[in-house]
């Protein structure tokens, strides 16, 4: 089997650098789209076109379930689409991952995938009130439909880098290009207009090593788990 696998950040896909391109005799290939679901649609087709024959949402994802805490690892089971329509993910892949990815005591559930971030409290206790999802994020639908359209598997693995309850502050997200790369200067830009988001922004910051930390001890799992 061929793996396409989509990532909205370089930084996410750099989790996978260490890996040798080979999941258990399965061959993959890593397309970095920038965030959004639009960005995650074309790059999805791109690995279909290039012969594919599954495809797997991977990075980061803010926590909607309330017990999550940043570096869990999440597999999805379904998408939910900001319309609440669901696409199941494929179960026998699912499966095989969650099983390769025992040590990292994965949770299986629900994400959520819509076109805008949830940084707010209240929009993610909205979003688990509405759909149920333990996590959410913005590329894992457009991924997941063109998968069904094509009638390959897929599926999503997400660590949680933003809990329910964590406030995202705007400098963050000002420091996130189109094209999937950090922007250090347009965070430092940002923060200086509201200096007061320097705390969040420090404890943001642990929080994405750890869940960047989960994505790389996954790829391993991924590579040495038969």
């Amino acid at each position: 089997m061929r793996l396409g696998i989509v990532t909205a950040l370089r930084s996410e896909a750099h989790t996978l650098g260490a890996a040798s391109g080979c999941w258990g005799g399965n061959e993959f290939v890593v397309e970095v789209c920038g965030p959004g679901q639009d960005r995650a649609r074309k790059a999805a087709i791109d690995l279909v076109g290039a012969g594919c024959d599954a495809l797997l949402s991977w990075g980061l994802a803010g926590g909607l379930e309330p017990d999550l805490r940043p570096g869990d690892v999440v597999i999805a089971n379904r998408v939910i689409d900001g319309m609440s329509r669901t696409i199941d993910t494929d179960r026998m892949l699912a499966q095989d991952l969650a099983r390769r990815l025992a040590a990292q005591n994965p949770r299986r559930g629900a994400v959520l995938s819509v076109t805008a971030p949830l940084s707010r409290a209240i929009q993610k206790s909205a979003g688990h009130e509405r759909s149920a999802a333990l996590a959410v994020d913005m590329e894992s639908a457009g991924i997941a439909g063109i998968a069904r359209g094509a009638g390959r598997a897929f599926a999503a693995i997400r660590a949680i880098v933003d809990p329910a309850d964590f406030e995202v502050p705007g400098a963050a997200l000002a420091g996130v290009g189109q094209n999937g790369a950090t922007r250090p200067f347009d965070t430092f830009t940002a923060l200086l207009k509201a200096p007061a988001e320097l705390p969040a922004l420090l404890r943001l910051a642990r929080h994405y090593r750890s869940a960047i930390e989960s994505l790389g001890r996954c790829a391993t799992d991924l590579e040495t788990v038969r």
